[in-house]
């Protein structure tokens, strides 16, 4: 190649005829090629050691530079890796100057198909199937997790759009009506846990050292992480004189966490006196995000992310009843009964019905 464009350099009737040659090329011809040739073309015209800027943004600099340059906080702080991921992928010049343009003109996030109840990222960035390599663009973005606490989407939603920025309480603030989104999800479920629903750490864990005390020795099979429902219906079954017990008292320890008087507390007994432990976990899922939605009541809503899917679908929610009416909720892996708190809150994701 280094030898090709000395030639070049040499020969300017040759680069003519290149460059007419680039422009009888088909219509339909790859863009990538095009933009190899293009800076072969001005390698040769420029030279690799002169002092002369590329004409197309094939270099970082000229690809962080115009991203740096546009007005917004989240851009500013996260243009480089922008840039690379730009770069990294092959987006073509019109490309970069595409999303570039969109980026400045906050055209490129459609804010109606991010808050739908039902959609994926084709949808909420339209731009997302211009090809292959853009595609890869957003989904690099997509899952770009920067640090503790920050969780797929959170930088892609606030990097490429102006109404949108990272969140100070929720994982995104909507600037145009100041609300907070909290984004869950990714490739796997989220849990719906952090300081604004602790709010009864300290009686739960004096609840579960007393249930342990009390039924610690004859609710066999139980890790020492806690007790999840079908430990406490096993436990049910190998006791049944003190069954009603068991129950009335794993009902009030799971009480002591999301609080006695949330709704979803009676579905849980009620499926628990009726040996179900797939039911009982459910509501103690709903019991979970019946709080999560509560302790967010000022403005917040939820977005699920569904990163393993191609395009990430996503669902949005403003409260859990809109949820539930949209969207099948699945609860998993959770210990109702922990003497790690963390381990009580399930993973959760929702799915449009």
């Amino acid at each position: 190649m280094r030898a090709f464009e000395l030639t070049l350099k040499e020969d300017p009737a040759q680069i003519s005829q290149i460059q007419q040659g680039v422009q009888k090329l088909p219509p339909d011809t790859n863009p990538r090629l095009l933009q190899k040739l293009q800076d072969v073309i001005d390698l040769a015209i420029n030279g690799p050691e002169s002092s002369i800027k590329p004409k197309t943004p094939s270099t970082y600099g000229a690809v962080a530079t115009p991203l740096s340059n546009v007005e917004d906080r989240d851009i500013k702080a996260h243009y480089k890796v922008m840039a690379k991921f730009m770069i990294g992928n092959g987006l073509t010049s019109k490309e970069i100057k595409d999303i570039i343009m969109l980026l400045q003109q906050d055209k490129l996030i459609n804010p109606a198909a991010l808050r739908s109840a039902s959609s994926d990222l084709s949808k909420i960035i339209p731009y997302y199937n211009t090809s292959p390599e853009v595609k890869h663009y957003f989904n690099d973005m997509l899952m770009y997790q920067p640090g503790q606490r920050i969780g797929p989407g959170e930088i892609l939603f606030s990097t490429h759009s102006k109404n949108l920025t990272k969140g100070t309480k929720g994982d995104l603030s909507v600037i145009s009506d100041n609300r907070e989104i909290e984004v869950k999800g990714g490739k796997t479920a989220g849990r719906f846990s952090d300081d604004d629903v602790k709010t009864n750490i300290a009686p739960y864990s004096a609840a579960v050292a007393n249930f342990t005390k009390k039924y610690g020795s004859v609710i066999t099979g139980a890790e020492k992480v806690g007790y999840s429902m079908e430990h406490i219906v096993t436990g049910m079954n190998a006791n049944p004189d003190i069954a009603n017990d068991i129950v009335t008292d794993a009902v009030a320890t799971i009480g002591a966490l999301w609080g006695s008087n949330n709704k979803y507390l009676p579905e849980i007994e009620k499926a628990l006196r009726s040996k179900n432990p797939r039911d009982a976990l459910y509501y103690h899922g709903l019991a979970n995000l019946e709080i999560y939605f509560g302790a967010k009541a000022a403005g917040m809503a939820i977005l699920f992310i569904h990163a393993a899917k191609s395009p990430a679908s996503t669902n949005y929610a403003d409260s859990l009843e809109d949820l539930l009416n949209v969207c099948n909720v699945s609860v998993s892996s959770a210990y109702p009964i922990s003497p790690r708190p963390a381990e009580a809150f399930a993973k959760i994701t929702a799915v449009a019905k």
